[in-house]
């Protein structure tokens, strides 16, 4: 198997260890070593030697983290930073609105998707600390050249009667980058909806945040389990 080097890894393990590292920058062999749930890469048994210290290195470790550790042979070792990620995702489901006291929507009226978030899950890239602000219940995608998957997940409760709901996600005022209907059954069931979309970033979605609505036509609903997923994919 072979290893290519990204140029930040090598290049910030390069500054702690001298300049001779960058001599192996491109194609190194590699064994994979399976440690419980974390896999390594590591350098097979080739000795290189340090210009600048004259220090041998013995082992190069490519982490879990991708982060780099270069041991010499004196048992002397350097660790490099974890290189930044660029995707990521997070969970938020509302916790005021269940099946016993769901989210109204009266006929023919368009509110805020509502969504407090007591449950989140986060796993965010390098640099965001969150996809969510429940006080202004706006999802915050904000990186210009990014690509995001949103996912819109709730109940409506049972009614009698069939009709049809939207789901919208707007940028700013007037903007609409996603509006899909559904339709609703009338025969007394709980009716799960999800709705996906795959948005783009750009100005205005990075400075105005993304407000999700609900909509309703010519019946009423009642909805709870309220729950977004948003992932930045690129």
């Amino acid at each position: 198997m072979t290893i290519v080097y990204t140029k930040p890894q090598v290049d910030a393990t390069a500054v702690k260890i001298g300049g001779e590292i960058k001599k192996v920058r491109s194609a190194i062999p590699t064994v994979t070593q399976q440690t419980g749930q974390s896999t390594t890469q590591v350098v097979s048994q080739k000795l290189f030697t340090d210009t600048i210290d004259g220090k041998t290195i013995s082992s190069i470790v490519i982490n879990s983290d991708q982060s780099i550790t270069i041991t010499n042979s004196d048992s002397t070792a350097s660790v490099s930073n974890v290189a930044p990620t660029t995707t990521g995702w997070g969970a938020y489901k509302d916790g005021q609105y269940g099946a016993g006291s769901p989210f109204a929507v009266a006929v023919s009226s368009e509110l805020v998707l509502p969504n407090n978030a007591v449950v989140n899950i986060e796993n965010m890239p390098s640099g965001i600390s969150t996809f969510y602000d429940e006080v202004s219940q706006k999802y915050l995608l904000t990186d210009l050249n990014g690509l995001y998957s949103v996912r819109v997940k709730f109940k409506a409760a049972a009614a009698s009667t069939a009709g049809f709901v939207n789901i919208s996600m707007s940028k700013g005022t007037t903007e609409v980058a996603f509006s899909e209907d559904r339709a609703l059954r009338g025969d007394n069931v709980i009716q799960d909806l999800n709705f996906s979309a795959e948005l783009y970033g750009d100005s205005t979605l990075s400075t105005d945040g993304l407000t999700i609505n609900v909509k309703t036509f010519s019946r009423a609903i009642s909805i709870y389990d309220i729950e977004v997923i948003v992932a930045k994919v690129i």
